[in-house]
């Protein structure tokens, strides 16, 4: 699948903005929506569907209907779950256009700075009458058009993690990779000849992921790993900078920017919050956060609050102690241990996870900021920030969701996962060579 046309005029405006030798390409966000109702109580829908929906759906079930209210430290809020409406969980995936082979042949790629292996969907996958379904939603990469194709045939499994998670089965391949303007020789990735969506999955949005990772990533029902597209070039020596600057869209009628080798030009580094990385691995048998702390890009935590600034309300303390964050553009939401998911929701007047408020009372809501680092830097994120806005075609009615996720049985484990809606809006750019992530802060 591509959408090319549709980003020409997006990439020349974000070359007119940027300094130096960089390499810009825009994104646009997709929200989807999907009913928990119908992923079954299986074993194998469990194992495979996110982080809380199995929860949250038997919660859901014994509960179908409430009013209450709730005191907390800033006052009293009216509890608005609307259960005739919220089995619908909803998250976003922000997407680029690159492409592969010589002559290029165009693909869509999530972007995803969690996810290193390169991966594209063959166009023999075709001819297995079984897996033909699956793969004709996607652009095929047939590499006997390609000049730059070199075969190893090494036959491989991959497992792409997340909401938009498929199983892949196919071969090692190597070919030229093209990502604006930048020219990627021999990158190693699998030619994928089976695939399979995992639950939840809307797989014909997308044919493969850009992975943005530092280090090669760990998964263990892999057997083929390889260098990300961003790690090869900076082995290739391809960027002025080891850097890349990151902007995700807030909505799916904005388009976001993502830029290889430097950030935008009225962007100063200087104003803004650079955090070290924090290189601690996980210390608990879980591959969960061992695959997530295996890109790189995490940092360390300190506080989570929230401080309703409209009203002067006191700051309310969601959580504290010493965290590891791990930062994620393909995570759809803002993962916390189980009562601090619970505070964050209940500060905002929701009581339930994956429930929503009316979009017209953002501006009412409380401010969020997260300290990072071992010195505490604040980032605040706003209402427009961590809350999904999306538009419920079958009730006809604009929603801002709550993206406060429990961590449930992995609240004690010492992480927190900050996803897309903690780098919604601002730029983020993102260090390899001084170890660091930097933030743009809003202004309160």
């Amino acid at each position: 699948m591509s959408f090319y046309k549709h980003t020409i005029v997006a990439i020349m405006c974000a070359f007119s903005g940027v300094n130096g030798r960089v390499f810009p390409l825009p994104i646009t966000r997709t929200t989807i929506g999907w009913n928990i109702q119908f992923l079954g109580t299986s074993q194998n829908s469990q194992i495979q569907a996110p982080l809380g929906v199995q929860q949250q759906l038997s919660q859901r079930v014994q509960k179908r209907a409430y009013t209450s209210k709730a005191t907390h430290q800033n006052g009293v809020f009216e509890m608005t779950g609307h259960h005739s409406d919220d089995e619908i969980v909803y998250f976003s995936i922000y997407r680029t256009p690159i492409s592969i082979g010589n002559p290029p042949q165009n693909l869509t790629a999530l972007v995803d700075t969690s996810w290193g292996p390169f991966f594209v969907p063959s166009a023999n996958c075709t001819l297995d009458y079984y897996e033909r379904q699956n793969c004709m939603d996607h652009s095929l990469y047939n590499s006997s058009r390609s000049s730059t194709y070199t075969a190893d045939l090494t036959p491989v499994q991959l497992l792409y993690w997340g909401y938009s998670g498929v199983y892949t089965w196919g071969n090692i391949s190597q070919d030229d990779l093209h990502i604006a303007g930048l020219h990627i020789k021999d990158q190693v990735f699998e030619e994928a000849i089976m695939w399979h969506p995992l639950w939840l999955t809307r797989d014909d949005y997308f044919d493969t992921a850009l992975g943005l990772s530092l280090h090669q990533t760990f998964e263990p029902w892999s057997t083929f790993n390889a260098s990300s597209p961003f790690q090869n070039m900076i082995l290739q020596n391809l960027l002025d900078e080891n850097v890349f600057a990151l902007r995700l869209p807030r909505t799916d009628n904005e388009t976001g920017e993502l830029i290889l080798g430097g950030s935008p030009e009225l962007l100063r580094r200087s104003d803004m919050i650079e955090v070290p990385l924090n290189h601690s691995r996980s210390n608990v048998d879980l591959v969960w956060w061992d695959y997530f702390s295996s890109s790189g890009w995490q940092v360390s935590a300190q506080k989570v609050s929230m401080r309703n600034i409209s009203t002067g309300g006191e700051e309310v303390t969601i959580l504290t102690g010493e965290y590891t964050a791990i930062i994620s553009s393909s995570y759809p939401y803002i993962a916390l241990p189980d009562e601090a998911a619970r505070a964050a929701n209940h500060a905002i007047g929701l009581e339930e996870l994956y429930d929503w408020v009316n979009c017209d009372t953002r501006a009412d809501l409380p401010i969020l900021t997260i300290a990072l680092g071992p010195e505490g830097r604040e980032v605040r994120l706003t209402p427009w920030d961590y809350l999904i806005q999306v538009f419920d075609d079958l009730f006809l009615e604009l929603k801002c969701v709550s993206t406060f996720q429990s961590l449930g049985p992995k609240s004690d484990d010492g992480f927190v996962l900050l996803g897309a809606p903690f780098l919604s809006g601002g730029w983020s750019v993102w260090d390899a060579d001084r170890e660091s992530i930097s933030f743009e802060n809003w202004m309160i």
